[in-house]
């Protein structure tokens, strides 16, 4: 036993030696191929990476310089090209370099290998969650269109950037466009006052549909013709409005609308000779039957969009005709979705129109479930759908996070996968917005989203991400890495975003600058605001100057890298953009900031001044609180039967006692009841109305104001809108919604008006208003020209009964004497907008 034993021990370490030699063997060999003497292209690139200065988000590390950022050389050029082609090899080295930098103990060569190959092990599992593959519908996205929305209401490229981004959206897949024009169309005619000043021209939109045909691109026009027409009807073409205060949605009830619509839709399909469908919009028709379409009584609110929606489409259809091709509608389908099916067939919309089923979150089933889509599969052949790649994460949104996109377009891939045996899916958009709406500010600008357009667009043509596919797309822009699909990795010392790429695309420039800007503004200061810098703490002088030094010092870091970057956006985007989108963007993201920061400063310097402080209870101090914040102490009335917003604020107190009331010469032919300024140039007298309250002492007893009307003793070419009276007064009872015209009696020679009814058993004279009657036109009811106020009979009054008691409140001149608290209201130029 003990004899073989012991052989058992020496062929034991026999063994041992004999594979110690072979792993040292194993290891020489290794050595001398990657070594620089072995390989001198190689030696090369590790020369330039040692002499190069640390990239952090894609610029030299002392942050960016402008000449240092847009002077590329040569020779750095032919590295980064050197890099690609030796990229897996070249990781390695960079790698031993960064080790044999930290810690000497890396340089064995057992600990290197481990760590390579750890940094693959974690490099795949980080990207693992990135790849999802839908191979069941790989030949139906295959076959689908791909378009890459342009939305040019707001930060319209310049026609030399878009000449630049174009082949890298074919390249990266896409195979047409969907250009929605807004104010940016060079419309003429009847129709140039509603063009942006700076919008495109007609040549250069030609110039740009020959560039898109040249890239392969087909060019889907897009024009809103029912919702989101504030374009239109902010200014010249307001009276065909639906409601008189808000410009959103065009009137349905006056052919006057489709006169316009007609024109519009005219003009652009001139412009685009090829084009083989036109999206007309029709989503978010928040107004609809709240205003001018409520005279239609034989129609609920589904059937009056039917009913536009249809006769748009023929519109389209005829004039498509007329030049001898079909043109095929477009909606979005957001109105459809609650509709019930034999409505929708009855109008025969299946037959005019294609459908676009729009989502941008995560999960798409989660808005548009399967009832709907059932619905959809008995009532079209074809549909389309819309993603986005950005815009669709917040109205002021700067930077895109292509992962929330990315899950997006998963959500979108299992729809069609679920959906595929029942409905042909034509194509997908994947919308890029601008602003949310005409007024919105800017989202992300378009060089900022390009890497996630590449991952998306990728995506959309492979039915799934990939890390071939996702290598493709970053080598289409260039990159020396993948495309970062997170947001930026902050470092909690320098406040810089991490990268592991750097991207030379058209506008990378401004790509890096903004990740750079995200670090910035993700430096956390709001928990000691919250904490040290109340306005308790600044009145009483009472807070930690330890805490308070620590928030100054990250507020300088903050405004010192804002402001380091500011004449880098401004030189950057003067390639891209015109000045007023320059102007723009930096005014709400640059100024506004620095602006905050300035006062959050300022505070901190009033409060970190005392070195001594008071023993608790500190005395009692009453802040001096904006009276824009005070709490009013009354019940609201009720208002109106009409749809409140649900972001509508109240006015405040102090602001219920100086309503402007004003009297504009209104057309007892225009049914939307709008109320619009002729441009015509008069001075106009102050006129005042009394308010509510005659004296405190006619309130104290909480009266019922049971009822109020509007009366004039001879009838005049003046109607009304219910707009015009103040809101404070307005019923919740049905006869009395929002259009008053349903009480005008054209025909008689006595005009009643109308009346309201209300009760309110607290009311004590400071009536609560909605965040409409807080805007400065809270009341629009002013007298704009001699001639029409001498039209307007003096008498006109408030009738109301008070406690019982009858009471009347006329009208005065600017000189007459009122009640406390009256109603000053000076008239403003009549070529003012309103």
């Amino acid at each position: 036993m003990g004899r073989r034993g012991s052989m058992r021990g020496r062929s034991g370490i026999l063994f041992v030696s004999v594979f110690a030699i072979g792993l040292i063997i194993f290891y020489l060999s290794w050595r001398s191929l990657i070594s620089p003497d072995a390989n001198p292209k190689l030696s090369r690139i590790s020369e330039n990476l040692r002499s190069e200065p640390q990239l952090e988000m894609g610029v030299p590390k002392g942050g960016l310089d402008s000449k240092e950022v847009v002077d590329e050389t040569a020779e750095r050029d032919e590295v980064y090209h050197e890099l690609n082609e030796n990229q897996n090899t070249f990781e390695k080295n960079k790698k031993k370099l960064l080790i044999n930098q930290d810690s000497k103990e890396r340089d064995s060569p057992d600990s290197f290998d481990k760590i390579v190959a750890n940094e693959k092990q974690r490099e795949r599992q980080s990207n693992k969650k990135y790849y999802k593959s839908f191979e069941s519908v790989g030949k139906t996205v295959k076959l689908m269109s791909r378009l890459v929305h342009l939305d040019l209401k707001g930060a319209a490229p310049k026609l030399s950037y878009l000449k630049k981004v174009l082949p890298l959206m074919s390249k990266l897949g896409a195979t047409g466009l969907l250009v929605e024009y807004e104010d940016m169309f060079p419309y003429s005619g009847s129709l140039q006052n509603i063009s942006a000043l700076n919008s495109y021209t007609i040549e250069e939109v030609k110039e740009f549909l020959t560039l898109a045909k040249n890239n392969s691109l087909t060019v889907i026009p897009l024009i809103q013709t029912f919702g989101h027409m504030e374009f239109i009807l902010k200014n010249v073409f307001s009276k065909l409005r639906e409601s008189a205060h808000t410009p959103q949605v065009i009137d349905i009830t006056t052919n006057n609308s489709y006169i316009l619509l007609q024109e519009m839709i005219r003009q652009v399909l001139d412009a685009h000779p090829d084009a083989t469908h036109l999206h007309i919009g029709c989503d978010e028709v928040y107004e609809l039957g709240l205003g001018a379409s409520t005279l239609m009584k034989d129609f609920d609110r589904d059937s009056l969009y039917l009913k536009h929606v249809s006769k748009v489409a023929n519109i389209v259809k005829e004039l498509g005709l007329a030049n001898q091709r079909k043109v095929m509608p477009i909606i979005w389908d957001d109105e459809l979705r609650k509709i019930q099916s034999n409505l929708i067939m009855s109008y025969k919309l299946p037959s005019l129109v294609e459908i676009m089923v729009w989502y941008y979150g995560v999960n798409v089933l989660e808005r548009v479930n399967m009832s709907v889509w059932d619905t959809y599969s008995t009532l079209f052949k074809t549909v389309w759908v819309a993603s986005a790649f950005k815009g669709a994460t917040g109205s002021r949104q700067f930077y895109t996070e292509p992962w929330f996109h990315l899950q997006n377009h998963f959500s979108w891939l299992e729809v069609i996968a679920l959906n595929s045996r029942r409905l042909r899916f034509q194509g997908i958009a994947l919308t890029g917005w601008s602003r949310y709406d005409h007024f919105a500010t800017l989202c992300e600008l378009l060089p900022v989203a390009l890497p996630s357009l590449a991952v998306c667009l990728a995506t959309m043509s492979n039915a799934g991400l990939s890390e071939a596919n996702h290598r493709s797309a970053s080598n289409v822009l260039h990159c020396n890495g993948l495309i970062e699909i997170d947001l930026p990795v902050i470092d909690s010392k320098s406040h810089l975003a991490q990268v592991s790429q750097d991207c030379r695309f058209p506008g990378s420039v401004l790509y890096h600058a903004m990740q750079e800007f995200y670090g910035y503004t993700q430096i956390k200061t709001k928990s000691k605001i919250e904490g040290w810098l109340s306005d308790y703490q600044i009145a009483h002088k009472f807070s930690n100057p330890g805490q308070l030094k620590s928030l100054a010092k990250l507020l300088t870091i903050q405004f010192s890298g804002i402001n380091k970057l500011a004449p880098v956006f401004k030189n950057t985007m003067q390639e891209i953009y015109l000045q007023d989108t320059i102007d723009e963007w930096i005014a709400e993201n640059i100024d506004e900031r620095k602006k905050d920061i300035d006062d959050i400063l300022l505070k901190v310097k009033i409060l970190i001044e005392p070195n001594v402080w008071p023993r608790h209870p500190l005395p009692s101090l009453k802040l001096n609180i904006p009276s824009s914040a005070r709490e009013p102490q009354n019940e609201r009335l009720p208002i109106s039967n009409e749809k409140k917003n649900p972001k509508d604020e109240e006015l405040p107190e102090d602001q219920v006692n100086n309503i402007t009331v004003e009297t504009k010469p209104l057309n007892i032919q225009n049914r939307d009841l709008n109320v619009k300024k002729e441009q015509q140039k008069s001075d106009v007298e102050e006129i005042t109305v009394a308010s509510l309250q005659q004296s405190e002492k006619a309130f104290e007893s909480e009266p019922k104001l049971t009822s109020v009307s509007f009366e004039k003793n001879k009838r005049t070419d003046t109607d009304v809108n219910i707009d015009n009276i103040p809101s404070f007064l307005k019923g919740d009872e049905q006869e009395m919604t929002r259009n008053m015209s349903r009480a005008v009696q054209p025909n008689k020679d006595e005009l009643k008006l109308g009346s309201i009814k209300f009760e309110d058993q607290g009311y004590q004279g400071n009536p609560r208003l909605s965040g409409f009657q807080r805007q400065k036109i809270s009341s629009n009811d002013k007298v704009i020209s001699n001639e029409v106020e001498n039209n307007v009979n003096k008498n006109l009054s408030l009738q109301m009964k008070v406690n019982g008691v009858n009471t009347s409140l006329p009208f005065k001149r600017r000189n007459n004497k009122f009640p406390e608290r009256n109603i000053n209201a000076k008239s403003k130029n009549s070529n003012d907008q309103q």
